[in-house]
């Protein structure tokens, strides 16, 4: 350790040594010689002067380094431990949109996910059944044309209302299918929101209403039919 103290004041101060060692070489041989002493006081203060000054730009040199070098240091850390953040997130990430998809698929109602600005960006296997409308055909404004073209227009018009009001989607329509089937459904989508609180896109369901509406409709004519004869 005190080897090391040693060697590490050599090299911090190394051009004052030197210097002072030339000074006094240089006392050493101007002893032979005459001179003024002023003169010889003037050469070997300008020596010593300049090998400090000199010494100390070379430890400025060296600190700076160091201080560069710690943050660089500082810095990759920052890196790494933001990278393995980002690992982690990209993880759950993905586990959720597993697990969402999985789920998507064994659900006995339509689930669909729409981007930020309204249009469609995913349906599971029974929103296309109970739609009559694969999820290739439906992505985008596409999935309107499964509504009966007579409600079409006023229910794209809420639907894309309720994006731009940011306010939740609940409504009663019809599918018309290719094979000219039609049925009732209960659509119903709300926001999701990202981690800066900003909705990022929509998630919903549609749900086969069709023989619930359709009993409803029948109960109401023979609730109206005995008053309707009298």
């Amino acid at each position: 350790m005190e080897g090391n103290g040693a060697r590490k004041e050599i090299e911090n101060n190394g051009l004052i040594i030197i210097s002072i060692a030339a000074v006094l070489v240089y006392w050493f041989f101007d002893a032979l010689l005459s001179g003024v002493v002023f003169v010889r006081l003037l050469i070997a203060s300008l020596i010593v002067t300049y090998g400090t000054f000199t010494q100390y730009l070379i430890n400025s040199h060296k600190a700076a380094q160091s201080e560069l070098k710690k943050a660089h240091n500082g810095m990759e850390e920052q890196v790494r431990a933001r990278t393995a953040q980002l690992l982690t997130a990209n993880e759950e990430l993905e586990r959720s949109e597993i697990l969402f998809h999985t789920l998507a698929q064994v659900s006995p109602v339509g689930i669909f996910r729409i981007d930020a600005q309204g249009d469609l960006i995913y349906v599971n296997d029974r929103w296309c059944e109970i739609a009559g409308m694969p999820m290739e055909m439906a992505v985008g404004k596409n999935w309107a044309e499964a509504i009966r073209s007579e409600e079409r227009e006023s229910i794209v018009k809420k639907w894309y209302g309720s994006v731009q009001g940011n306010r939740p989607f609940n409504l009663e329509y019809q599918f018309d299918r290719p094979d000219g089937s039609s049925t009732w459904v209960l659509s119903q989508a709300t926001a999701e929101f990202n981690d800066a609180g900003e909705i990022s896109g929509y998630v919903g369901t549609i749900r086969d209403i069709h023989h619930g509406y359709n009993g409803a409709k029948a109960g109401r004519r023979r609730a109206y039919a005995p008053c309707h004869g009298h």
